[in-house]
């Protein structure tokens, strides 16, 4: 197999120098600046993708925060230290709830800075539980897709308080997420409690 792919290679190598011999020295010239110029535009590219990866922001008490743009991944650098940080668990005592109870929780969302109230960077839903169940916690991914393919995402744990069938507004800090051109978000999983009858 790899000797049947090195004759390939060869018998191509051979059939393009043929072709560049019956070439004029102009059109070998502009083949040669052409692929040249292809060349330096996919280096300069790459080299742009790569410096342009990550971005810092600065928080409170000397805080700053590393996100790389490409996965979601964010650092917190405080001094000489720095922590990945991390979707804070969830607590404990509460339970999972059933997939079917998380479909009953639905609802709108977006940032404040999109409706007026100030916080660029947090995220607000208004959600609806139509589910018997008292609901406590959330785990919410904000994403950005293309073409059907998630091009970035990061989840968040949400505390919250939504009783069955009520509606409640919740907010969240995404650090960055308003810089991230995001399409949508979608609830993850919820706990909570069965409401007692």
């Amino acid at each position: 197999m790899h000797w049947a792919c090195a004759r390939k290679a060869c018998l191509m190598t051979a059939m393009h120098i043929r072709l560049l011999d019956a070439l004029t020295p102009r059109q070998k010239l502009m083949g040669v600046a052409i692929t040249a110029a292809i060349l330096g535009g996919l280096f300069l590219y790459y080299d742009w993708s790569r410096s342009n990866r990550f971005t810092l922001l600065n928080g409170k008490n000397g805080v700053t925060y590393r996100i790389d743009r490409a996965n979601g991944e964010t650092l917190m650098i405080h001094g000489s230290t720095a922590l990945l940080v991390r979707v804070p668990g969830d607590d404990e005592r509460l339970s999972d709830a059933p997939v079917d109870v998380v479909a009953q929780i639905h609802g709108r969302g977006g940032f404040e800075g999109e409706v007026g109230y100030g916080g660029q960077s947090v995220y607000w839903l208004k959600l609806h539980n139509s589910s018997n169940w008292l609901i406590q916690s959330l785990r919410v991914s904000l994403f950005r897709e293309r073409e059907g393919q998630t091009e970035w995402s990061r989840t968040y744990a949400v505390r919250c308080d939504i009783s069955p069938e009520s509606t409640e507004r919740v907010s969240f800090e995404t650090i960055d997420g308003h810089l991230m051109g995001l399409t949508g978000w979608r609830i993850i999983s919820a706990k909570g409690s069965p409401a007692k009858p």
